[in-house]
């Protein structure tokens, strides 16, 4: 198994309430039909990656910029 799923969760990165229906928009624009719940991982890898901080954590992550992130989107879209 991925050591960092052995490992157990992270603790909550904090998303804009906002920044849900932003990542909703910008799947769509590429195609992907996604929902506020299932985007949330786009909004939640963003708020993890970018901002105040964010040197830090993506060293704590190992996400350096040849990294590949996979997010799991479960939630279409409604209309």
């Amino acid at each position: 198994p991925c050591p960092y799923l052995r490992a157990g969760p992270a603790p909550p990165i904090p998303v804009a309430a906002r920044a849900a229906p932003r990542a909703v928009a910008d799947l769509a624009a590429l195609g992907v039909s996604s929902g506020p719940s299932g985007a949330a991982t786009l909004a939640g890898a963003r708020a993890a990656l970018t901002g105040e901080d964010a040197t830090t954590r993506r060293e704590a992550l190992g996400v350096d910029r040849d990294a590949v992130v996979v997010l799991l989107s479960t939630e279409a879209a409604t209309r």
